[in-house]
């Protein structure tokens, strides 16, 4: 299943965000885009994963695990283009077609219709709050799940919010690292999937209440490790 090819690349993420990147981040940062653009081929889902490592590149930056802005824009800028240069070049290989159709996204094919949207029959405001209604229930259900994950990643990120700038051994810094890019999944995934839910409920009514878990499982699989880790 595709979406377990997705939870290999996901790990292959985290490993280089969490071990990789603090440590070079400009090479980080590529070889990140690089997982993420065999993400999107994959599933459209793997957009997560590039807002994800977004969110966490700014927040590493913030909390001073890697030091100057202008690294973190460089870093930034080096993940989207990776990212894209990976995807095109795959998808060019792989379909021998090398004209880009400006009338698609990034110019592709290859996911077809996945993401045409049906007729709309509500409204863009009664769409975000049965979003809102399906992310509220995911996180209640994966908070009860995966508590003890919660409460991690809130007492590291919680000390080191309150000493931005004091220096902590390479192992704390490891563990903050991981705590914002583990963060920085689930609440992507979880917006996610809430956003394709409250789209699938308009024109499926088997989709009603449904929690699409195996979506989340490029998330919420690191949560295991950091289980039986501690």
């Amino acid at each position: 299943m595709p979406e377990i090819d997705l939870i290999v690349v996901a790990a292959l993420l985290g490993y280089t965000m969490i071990v990789v990147y603090p440590i070079r981040p400009s090479f980080g940062a590529i070889l990140a885009g690089f997982f993420i653009g065999i993400a999107i081929l994959i599933k459209p889902h793997g957009i997560a994963l590039l807002v994800a490592t977004i969110v966490a590149i700014i927040f590493i930056s913030y909390f001073k695990l890697v030091d100057g802005k202008w690294r973190t824009l460089k870093s930034v800028v080096f993940l989207l283009l990776s990212c894209y240069f990976t995807l095109i070049c795959i998808w060019r290989l792989c379909s021998h077609e090398w004209s880009i159709d400006p009338s698609v996204a990034l110019g592709l094919k290859f996911y077809g219709n996945y993401l045409k949207s049906p007729v709309p029959t509500i409204t863009l405001s009664t769409k975000i709050l049965i979003a809102i209604r399906y992310a509220v229930a995911h996180i209640l259900v994966i908070g009860l799940v995966f508590c003890p994950v919660f409460v991690w990643m809130y007492s590291i990120l919680e000390i080191k919010f309150k000493n931005v700038n004091r220096s902590y051994s390479v192992i704390f810094n490891a563990e903050c690292v991981a705590a914002i890019f583990l963060l920085a999944m689930t609440l992507s995934h979880i917006a996610m999937v809430a956003w394709f839910t409250a789209g699938a409920v308009t024109v499926n009514a088997g989709e009603i209440g449904r929690l699409h878990g195996r979506y989340l499982g490029a998330a919420i699989s690191f949560f295991h490790f950091c289980i039986f880790s501690e």
